[in-house]
């Protein structure tokens, strides 16, 4: 069952290597501003070395998306990952750093993920390669019909027709 949380379990890591997994849905907006819900598995590598917790994570899973030319909503696999280091205590050592309280008993990871499901958004989201969008002039979508709109007249080459027509005064 996936949550709108996924917290680090800290009690009891051992010096050493273990993992955490759990779910986690998110909601983001992609680059046209439109809401993109996220049901995503997040997998915690966790590498324990003193005060020190390296931890990488692995998130993957299913986005829900708008496509950008024609404005259906499709599916579409989602997978990143990124990596922590978790300091117990003390002055923080650099900027990738995670200070924690000495007696911290769990991380909320939830705003990490969130973080780089954003980096991760694609400017351009198609339901497909070959999406041909909707017709500028009266809305079909010209992966279902066609339409018999003309194509809209470019009026950047006016002034050369004129030019090129003898008739025109």
């Amino acid at each position: 069952m996936s949550s709108a949380q996924f917290s680090l379990d800290l009690r009891g890591l051992e010096a050493g290597r273990s993992s955490q997994t759990g779910d986690l849905d998110v909601v983001v907006p992609d680059a046209a501003g439109h809401d993109e819900s996220h049901r995503l598995h997040l997998v915690c590598h966790l590498d324990v070395q003193g005060r020190r917790i390296h931890t990488n994570v692995l998130v993957g899973g299913e986005a829900r998306s708008l496509c950008h030319r024609c404005l259906t909503e499709f599916a579409r696999p989602f997978e990143t990952r990124f990596d922590l280091i978790l300091q117990r205590g003390g002055e923080l050592a650099g900027e990738d750093v995670v200070v924690l309280a000495e007696t911290a008993l769990e991380l909320d990871l939830t705003a990490y993920v969130r973080e780089a499901v954003i980096l991760e958004e694609p400017i351009r989201l198609l339901c497909r390669p070959e999406c041909k969008g909707l017709c500028s002039q009266c809305g079909q979508d010209r992966n279902l019909a066609s339409c018999s709109c003309a194509p809209p007249a470019d009026v950047r080459w006016e002034a050369l027709k004129k030019l090129s027509d003898p008739r025109e005064p």
